[in-house]
């Protein structure tokens, strides 16, 4: 916990504060289905027991709300042990609800202890505690909603409002000009003649602050203690830093409200809540944003030329991996164009090969009355006639003339046919073919 003075603020906040008159609180409540009140176990976990449950403290005022719950019941483990003046109120007023409150030996599913944490804890360093820190400006309303930038000083008139709550000055010193409740009348000086001098009680109504030694520690207008300033603000895991326009900054870094920003207006002396943007330094620290203001998850503030480091060398990295995925991709599409071209290359070849053999190779066809006409086929012993060696040598298979004068002139005579082309023969044997 970081605890800062209100003098740190500025002179023009503490009279805001001091004129200021309207404080309601708004710390944590508590009440039994609240989480955040417990230590250790908690009876408002429906899967499991704790061993047993502790609420109160011995010679010490302890009241606490239990209400309906939706019909689920308050797991105590097999006892509950109250100690000093302990007051729990059972429902919330609302006709039919009731609460349950379970005691189960055999239920018990661990060795945790549930404990009460109001009225248990006397440090204010705890964040469980400052939901109660009275001297924690966190925990008040100014005039509606506004969040204060000091708590109660001497002329605030302080109203809790209707529940049960608990405040603790945790042995700090507090003021007010006077303390309400809903249904009591106002406080506006400690109990000389109260048996238990750490403690204002209100009557009937379901409130408890402690307070040690009122008399000394806390201021009334009319009291004895005069402190001369207003009081110290304190909360329970607050950083304190300076936005950029020269405003204070609370950081809250656990419970309920962590990782938000309240900036302090310097002129109004009200307080704005900001959540932080999260992020991750390039070391996996996890950090937290707002304005001008980083911190990390280990509750330090992070100087922005850091940051601006760290980002550059995130971004470097991200143009190195940029830059790296763009030559891949210029690579793989020079490839691919390569290959289409010695693909489409080769089909070209293919084509024009194919091509030249069409154009210069003989075109044959089966003819039922003629031979193959391959050059230099052997010749057939039978030709496609009925008597195709007549000419008494062998047949061509294509043309059946014959191949001497004798023959030819004996066939040309009329003496018998060729059975083909009754061409005659050249006298000369030249073969021209004018003559023909």
């Amino acid at each position: 916990m970081l605890r800062f003075l209100a003098p740190l603020l500025g002179g023009s906040v503490l009279l805001a504060t001091a004129d200021a008159s309207n404080y309601r609180w708004a710390g944590t409540p508590v009440s039994f289905d609240s989480d955040s009140i417990w230590t250790g176990a908690s009876p408002n976990d429906a899967a499991s027991f704790p061993e047993y449950t502790v609420f109160g403290t011995s010679r010490k005022t302890t009241i606490a709300n239990a209400p309906s719950n939706n019909g689920q019941a308050y797991n105590l483990g097999y006892k509950i042990n109250l100690l000093g003046n302990a007051k729990i109120i059972l429902g919330d007023g609302r006709p039919g609800s009731r609460t349950r409150l379970l005691l189960n030996r055999a239920e018990t599913t661990g060795d945790d202890i549930a404990t009460f944490a109001p009225r248990s804890m006397n440090d204010n360093t705890n964040i469980a505690a400052s939901g109660f820190d009275y001297n924690c400006n966190l925990n008040w309303r100014l005039n509606g909603q506004q969040i204060p930038a000091n708590p109660p000083c001497v002329s605030a008139d302080v109203t809790i409002p209707t529940g049960a709550w608990y405040l603790s000055t945790f042995g700090n010193p507090a003021a007010a000009a006077s303390i309400n409740t809903e249904y009591s009348a106002a406080r506006t000086a400690c109990d000389r003649m109260s048996m238990i001098p750490n403690e204002l009680l209100f009557d009937s109504d379901p409130v408890v602050m402690d307070v040690q030694n009122c008399q000394r520690s806390f201021q009334f207008p009319a009291s004895d203690a005069d402190f001369g300033e207003c009081p110290e603000s304190s909360c329970a895991s607050v950083t304190l830093s300076v936005d950029e326009d020269g405003n204070t900054v609370q950081v809250v870094t656990a419970g309920p409200n962590a990782w938000t920003a309240y900036v302090v207006d310097a002129d109004s002396g009200t307080v704005s809540a900001n959540t932080m943007t999260a992020s991750t330094s390039a070391d996996g620290v996890a950090l937290y944003t707002f304005s001008n203001i980083t911190v990390s998850e280990t509750c330090e503030v992070i100087p922005a030329a850091a940051v601006d480091s760290s980002s550059s060398g995130s971004n470097a990295g991200d143009d190195g991996d940029s830059g790296t995925l763009i030559i891949i991709v210029v690579i793989i599409a020079f490839v691919l164009i390569i290959g289409i071209v010695i693909v489409v290359f080769v089909m070209v070849k293919k084509q024009n090969e194919s091509a030249d053999v069409l154009r210069g190779s003989a075109v044959s066809f089966e003819n039922p009355l003629y031979d193959q006409a391959d050059e230099g086929a052997a010749s057939q012993d039978q030709g496609m006639y009925d008597n195709p060696v007549m000419a008494g040598n062998e047949n061509s298979g294509y043309m059946d003339v014959p191949a001497t004068g004798e023959e030819e002139a004996e066939g040309f005579g009329g003496a018998e046919s060729s059975g083909y082309m009754d061409i005659s023969p050249h006298a000369d044997g030249v073969d021209d073919p004018e003559d023909i």
